[in-house]
């Protein structure tokens, strides 16, 4: 169904005006005015303009449209020259190759009087959808590392982030050491949100630092306004295997960490309580991670209390010192353990900061 995607052009829309005079007098007998971009577009339809002739009714005023298409590299061309006509047909244009337009409209009145005058600029098209990972409202499953041969589960919430219905979208999720798998989602209405299915990914013959990529609409099979959210890289790490004296494993205390408060508005404390096979460890790092597997914010913290017990203050702020915006972050705690070996330790939960 075919839907009005630019209403009645108003000046606010406009990003150019120009207005001239003759040499000899101060009145403005032409001008240009040219639109912002119109992007919107699943397919386009439709012209529609109006201008009001000169009060003067001078034969020598005239106006038209000249139409650019802009490609998705934001690269142009004119593909309509002296548009005279009111309303004319734009379906010759394929949306797919050109998912916006700019529009610009000339008057002119060479005897001198007045111009005509726009009315205004409807264009008429399809609109387009936006699906969206929305981890700021949901998400579950998450654990920063695992041990080696168990399952790593992640689930997020999607959005439908458009005034139009939607079809059922494919969903392709991969690391870099397995094949990538799919599933396929319900059509989601304008607005509507989704809880996708728990991914599961089998770790074995894995080992250190790990990628889950998550992709909505991975062929671009449905048109959309941007492809950029359509992605999200969730950071883990996966545990060698290792074989444990019976002696080591009754000694073995649960590591915790966590922050609070939780979610975050301007600050929050880390505790870290590794155990005693950690008591000898003078440092530990406490990485912060954003949704893209993009490493934030890295904090070096001492003072163990002998215990293996660690606790830091963070104000929600990047390396630089600016304050991160609001969404899920995830967290780790990087370890040497009383026997020399590095390890990447879990966090109870992510932490969600909020503005």
């Amino acid at each position: 169904m075919k839907k009005l995607i630019i209403a009645s052009m108003l000046f606010t829309m406009f990003s150019i005006l120009t207005f001239n005079a003759s040499a000899q007098s101060t009145i403005w007998n032409s001008g240009t005015m040219t639109t912002t971009l119109i992007n919107n577009a699943k397919a386009w339809d439709w012209i529609e303009w109006k201008q009001s002739p000169s009060e003067f009714s001078s034969t020598a005023a005239i106006g038209y449209l000249n139409v650019e298409a802009v490609n998705k590299d934001g690269n142009s061309q004119q593909i309509i020259s002296n548009l005279y006509s009111f309303d004319t047909t734009i379906a010759g244009i394929d949306a797919a190759e050109y998912p916006a337009l700019r529009i610009s409209w000339y008057s002119e009145d060479a005897n001198s009087i007045v111009a005509p005058k726009l009315d205004y600029i409807r264009v008429l098209a399809e609109s387009a959808g936006e699906f969206a990972f929305r981890p700021d409202m949901y998400v579950n499953g998450y654990k920063d590392s695992v041990n080696q041969n168990e399952t790593y589960q992640f689930s997020v919430m999607i959005q439908n982030a458009s005034a139009v219905d939607m079809d059922s979208v494919l969903v392709k999720y991969y690391t870099l050491a397995s094949a990538p798998r799919y599933m396929m989602v319900k059509a989601l209405a304008a607005n509507e949100t989704l809880i996708l299915p728990m991914i599961s990914v089998e770790t074995e013959g894995m080992s250190g630092e790990q990628n889950l990529i998550v992709e909505l609409n991975p062929d671009r099979i449905q048109t959309e306004l941007c492809y950029s959210n359509n992605q999200i890289i969730v950071p883990f790490y996966v545990n060698e295997a290792a074989v444990v004296a019976s002696t080591e494993a009754a000694e073995a205390v649960q590591s915790e960490i966590y922050n609070f408060p939780n979610p975050v508005r301007e600050t929050t404390r880390f505790q870290v309580n590794l155990g005693s096979n950690y008591s000898q460890t003078e440092n530990i790092n406490i990485n912060i991670y954003d949704l893209k597997g993009q490493l934030v914010k890295s904090m070096n913290v001492s003072g163990n209390n002998g215990e293996g017990s660690f606790s830091e203050s963070w104000n929600a702020a990047d390396e630089s010192g600016n304050a991160l915006s609001a969404g899920i972050y995830f967290y780790n705690v990087i370890a040497q353990d009383n026997n020399g070996k590095m390890n990447s330790i879990s966090a109870k939960s992510n932490i969600q900061i909020i503005r």
